[in-house]
């Protein structure tokens, strides 16, 4: 994975296997990447290196189990050690404008009323390459502790049953790691 980010454009790449904190992930391991815009996201999808990586992770990996969000990325660079928490969703069928405005202004709070949350984003896929999960919840903290102490929080769990009202059950995507990179 590594060899991925030095052999092509990538600014920032960072990985990691689902350390099991918490709600069960159904995801085993995480892979995110900047570019700088999606000039470079281009460049980036035909850069050998990047086939080359992507051939190996189709053998190691079940193709028909990825999840992905494309999305404008805003917050702090990862910190070795600290642990990156990612849950992808798909909208349920008829859910509007307003619900999924409740939705995010909900997890936009979180950070202040959670001590334990680094930084929390909350963004909508791009849909450069669809088909992608709609939208992503990234979230930080300085340990699986906090994540931990996080994810039974009340003000999280209101949070999540407002989510999965709102949401396809059989379309998230969830994974913790420790962040490799910074």
């Amino acid at each position: 994975m590594a060899y991925c980010y030095y052999g092509s454009g990538v600014l920032a790449l960072d990985f990691g296997e689902d350390l099991g904190v918490g709600d069960p992930a159904n995801y085993d391991f995480g892979l995110i990447h900047d570019h700088r815009d999606r000039e470079a996201w281009e460049a980036y999808n035909k850069n050998d290196t990047h086939h080359r990586v992507g051939e190996y992770i189709k053998t190691i990996t079940k193709t028909d189990r990825v999840a992905r969000v494309d999305w404008t990325y805003d917050g702090p660079p990862s910190t070795r050690g600290r642990v990156r928490h990612m849950a992808m969703y798909r909208w349920r069928d008829g859910v509007d404008d307003a619900a999924k405005a409740a939705v995010r202004k909900t997890l936009k709070a979180l950070p202040a009323a959670c001590p334990t949350v680094r930084w929390l984003g909350v963004a909508d896929d791009l849909l450069w390459y669809p088909p992608n999960y709609d939208w992503i919840v990234e979230s930080h903290f300085d340990d699986p502790e906090g994540l931990k102490a996080f994810l039974d929080h009340p003000a999280q769990r209101k949070a999540a049953a407002l989510i999965a009202a709102s949401t396809k059950a059989d379309a998230v995507a969830l994974l913790q790691h420790r962040m490799l990179a910074g």
